[in-house]
């Protein structure tokens, strides 16, 4: 009787395998599947020359220029795209790699986009590291 319970109790582990195997290929399809048919991203425009890129990575616009063109067409401060939501709730202050992160800014609570900085037109990374000069230095 034993022999026969270990046989049947192997037989179900098997085809427990078999089930379990099948429910990871089925996920794996379906995300696949959810991959393919998921409609493609428009490509950015930027709001201050309309050429195909972020308005974040815009280079052909001065930092100055920048400011005034936010607030002609009313754009957020913070994430450079439409104002049709209140500063607090922008998306970008939960992420903050986009933000200024100059020392200056930061003592003055001036929470801006980084491209948009009044004291230094850098990178994020550079404004980082002169920040911490900064901070060396005192």
């Amino acid at each position: 009787m034993s022999k026969q319970f270990n046989t049947i109790s192997e037989e179900i582990n098997e085809e427990a395998k078999k089930q379990a195997i099948t429910w990871q290929v089925k996920a794996l399809t379906d995300k696949a599947n959810r991959e393919l048919h998921r409609p493609k991203r428009p490509t950015p425009k930027c709001h201050f020359c309309d050429a195909p890129h972020y308005s974040s990575e815009c280079q052909v616009v001065s930092s100055k220029k920048k400011a005034k063109m936010v607030e002609t067409k009313h754009l957020c401060q913070i994430c450079l795209n439409r104002a049709n939501h209140h500063p607090a709730s922008c998306r970008v202050l939960r992420q903050t790699q986009q933000l200024c992160h100059l020392r200056k800014c930061m003592k003055r609570w001036d929470i801006h986009h980084s491209s948009l900085c009044k004291e230094d037109p850098t990178t994020p990374e550079e404004q980082l590291e002169k920040g911490i000069e900064e901070e060396m230095n005192i």
